[in-house]
């Protein structure tokens, strides 16, 4: 073990996955301060859209100098999702409309898997209970 996680992970995966670590967190860092400084987003200096990028840097800066514990590696990989999620953004947004047929199908197709689950799910109890007899 290193001095940190990803330290400890650049000898464990060797030199291309070192390098592509390392493009990795450059483009994280990139995509954050693209959110960071965006002119789109400014105003409320206490939004998510400050509060994310940020969480990415202070995480990033854990697995680098630290052992984190689980917590901490949860909480950067759902910060990493979050910035995703606001760099999407900055693209075109799209409106996605449901009319009354989409709902019905959605509808429909969430009760056959409702269903199916319990079919397969009854059938499992079954099998057990008929195999538990021999």
């Amino acid at each position: 073990f290193g001095i940190g996680t990803n330290p400890s992970a650049f000898i464990t995966v060797g030199l291309v996955g070192a390098i592509l670590l390392i493009l990795f967190y450059i483009t994280l860092l990139i995509m954050a301060s693209r959110i960071l400084m965006n002119e789109r987003y400014g105003g409320n200096l206490l939004s998510i859209r400050m509060f994310v990028p940020f969480g990415v840097i202070f995480t990033t800066l854990m697995m680098f100098l630290y052992n984190p514990g689980v917590v901490v590696v949860t909480a950067h990989f759902l910060f990493i999702g979050l910035l995703l999620g606001l760099d999407a953004r900055t693209a075109k947004e799209k409106k996605i409309i449901f009319n009354k047929t989409q709902w019905s199908h959605f509808a429909s197709t969430f009760v056959v898997l409702l269903i199916l689950v319990g079919v397969f799910y009854w059938g499992y109890v079954i099998v057990q209970k008929g195999a538990a007899n021999f």
